[in-house]
Order: structure tokens, then sequence, then C-alpha cells
């Protein structure tokens, strides 16, 4: 019998985005998969349709908004020339039986596809898309194309998928979806010992992008009130560039702080496991924020870190669930002070159970959800 064909589509650079890489590994096996992106996958053993990214006009930028503002999301996506080239793109290649949409970005592409050849839509929603962004006139735009999409073509999705149980009553609650759920959990490897250095030292570290709604300014304002046991390695990508300038003048000036270049997106865990805690502290100023299951949660758990994070509320329920560190709500002298009392124990403790609470989130396991919902479509 042959294997279903397989498009695993994301408007991104898929050898950086570990929540793709994670399905091409998964389902590789089970499905005939293509991939589909501005830059392909890792995995070079898997065919690969390249799309070239180009920015919208101005003239393009102007009509988007008008249609969006008129409440035509469709006409908005279809008037950028670069969407109707990856439309063109995409129906000159052989029929697929399923597309695997990443981001609301890729949604109105696979659906078109559906229309054009009957294929299957699975839609893997990473955010919340209505309330993504905050802060511009720009960003109300983009959330309400995203509401305005969804709501008229929710129910042309076969199957949906999200990142977090929040997330998830959003999209049923707002469009009548249910979903499953998919963590962001890298797969799986053999585990490292939970063990201390023979210093004194207490290893921190951030990864991720260098972005406002991070926190990261206040994260080096926070370790540098922390005792001089505490040291800080941020791991940033750029992303905001005038936020990444202040971030370097910051950890200029500092002894305890230090910024690395990024690390290959399958070296994380590996180079995770010098440290001893996994820092994530922000102001939940978004919806997405305060619902966020990050792959960098994970990927602490699974390289045997403690884990000081929030206010995430569903971050929080996992941390004190497992025990593997401290659910923050505030950054405050309360905060301060539990860190400045943390005893080698108790931090030994937390690791180790970080490591027992990995083998429950195993993202094979994940991605095997994903085999069983496809075979069934």
């Amino acid at each position: 019998m042959s294997r279903k064909r397989l498009l695993i589509l994301g408007l991104t650079d898929l050898s950086r985005d570990p929540r793709i890489d994670r399905q091409i590994s998964g389902l590789k096996e089970a499905f005939e998969v293509t991939s589909c992106g501005f830059r392909p996958s890792k995995h070079s053993e898997v065919p690969h349709i390249k799309l070239e990214f180009s920015a919208a006009s101005c003239i393009e930028k102007v009509m988007m908004a008008a249609f969006t503002m008129l409440g035509f999301a469709a006409m908005a996506f279809w008037v950028a020339a670069r969407n109707r080239a990856i439309a063109a793109n995409l129906s000159a290649v052989q029929k697929f039986d399923i597309v695997l949409a990443n981001d609301i970005e890729s949604l109105p592409l696979a659906l078109y596809l559906k229309r054009k050849t009957g294929a299957k839509v699975h839609f893997d929603a990473h955010e919340w898309y209505a309330g993504q962004f905050q802060g511009s006139f720009r960003f109300y735009l983009k959330n309400r194309w995203a509401d305005l999409f969804l709501a008229r073509n929710m129910r042309s999705v076969d199957s949906l998928s999200t990142v977090s149980q929040g997330i998830a009553a959003l999209y049923r609650s707002h469009y009548g979806k249910n979903s499953i759920l998919i963590n962001n959990s890298p797969i799986l490897t053999s585990q490292p010992l939970a063990t201390r250095p023979s210093d004194s030292f207490v290893r921190m570290v951030h990864h991720g992008a260098a972005n406002p709604n991070r926190g990261i300014l206040e994260m080096i304002e926070f370790v540098e009130k922390l005792d001089s046991r505490f040291t800080l390695d941020l791991v940033l990508m750029k992303g905001d560039p005038n936020y990444y300038s202040q971030i370097e003048q910051k950890v200029r000036i500092s002894k305890k702080v230090r910024l690395l270049v990024p690390w290959d997106m399958k070296e994380i865990v590996p180079q995770l496991k010098a440290y001893d805690i996994g820092l994530f502290l922000f102001q939940g100023s978004t919806i997405n924020l305060r619902h966020t299951l990050p792959n960098k949660f994970f990927e602490f758990m699974h390289a045997g870190l403690a884990v000081i994070a929030g206010p995430g509320g569903e971050m929080g329920e996992v941390i004190e669930r497992y025990d593997i560190g401290i659910r923050v709500s505030e950054l405050d002298e309360n905060l301060i002070f539990k860190m400045n009392s943390l005893q080698n124990e108790t931090l030994l403790k937390w690791k180790k159970n970080a490591l027992a609470a990995a083998a429950e989130f195993d993202g094979a396991k994940e991605v095997e959800k994903l085999q069983t919902l496809f075979a069934e479509l």
C-alpha cells in the first residue's frame, strides 16, 4: 500500500524551526514527505520546494491594510504578488493527500491547494494569532487579519493542533474548533546525570530571540541583584535590532552576564547541559505569553536544568507539578530572597526532577499524535 503524500508547509527558514524539524523527522517514515519553505530543513533526504522571499511593495501594503480594515481577509492576502507566486509554484508540483500548514501565513496557501486538488488540511497553530501582537497599528492589522481569516475559514480546516491547553481553549471558544495538543518538547535522547560542578557558581542561561516582550533587560537587572554565585549567559538571535543593542550595552558593563552567539538547533540541549538553571522571566503582556509553553522550557528540562520561569500560567503549573524550580509571579524582593537562599541540595533535586519529567515530554511521542491523526484523514 502506497504511503500518503504529505506536504509540510512553513513560510520560514525550516533549518531553524525546531517544531517543523520534529514534524519532518517523525513523519518521514510513515508518509511520503515533501517540505516547503524559504530554506530547506536539515533533512537533506526529504524533497524540498524552495520558496523565494520578497517583501510586499508599498502599494501592496496599503491595499492589504485597506482590505483588512474593510473585512476582506482573503483579498488582503492574495493582493500580494509573493503569495500568488507561491500558490502558482505549489500548483505546478505533484498533488498531495495532506497539507500540514504551520502558522497562519501558510494556511491560505494550504486551503488554496485543498480547493484545487482536494487535499486534506491540517493547521498547526503555533500561536493565538488573533492576539499575537501589541503596540502599533501595524500589529493591530495583523491581529485583525488573522481573526477575520480564521473566523471565515476554520470550517474548511480538517484538523487543528495547538501548543498549550489555554490556546486550544481560545480556538474552541472563538471558532468552534477542537484541537489536539502537540507540546514543543524535543525528541528524548540519552539523559545526562544531574550533577553540579565543584565550584560554588550557579550558572543560569536564557536562549531565544531578542524581542522586547521577552523581558531580557529585566532579567539582566534581576541577576545583578542576586548574590555573587549567580551568572547568566544570554544566547540570543538578534530579533529586534534596537532591543539587541540595548542588551549589548547592559552586558558590556556587567560582570555577571555574557552574550553568546546562537547555537545550532541540534546543539541546544547538549549545550544547555553545562548550566544549572534555565531562566525565562517576562512580562505577561500578550495572551500567547500568558499561555506559553515554548521550546526553551522543554529544552531546559531535557538538559536537566532547574527552571525559574513566569508568570506564564501553564509553565508555572508544570514547574509546580514536577517540582523543578520556581514559579514566578513577580520580579520582587521575595523572589530575590528565594534565589539568594537557594541551597545546593535543593538545586540538585530540581535538576533531577527535571530529567525525570523530561521522559513524559518526548517530542517523538508528540509527533506520533500527528501520525495517528493523519492516518485517519
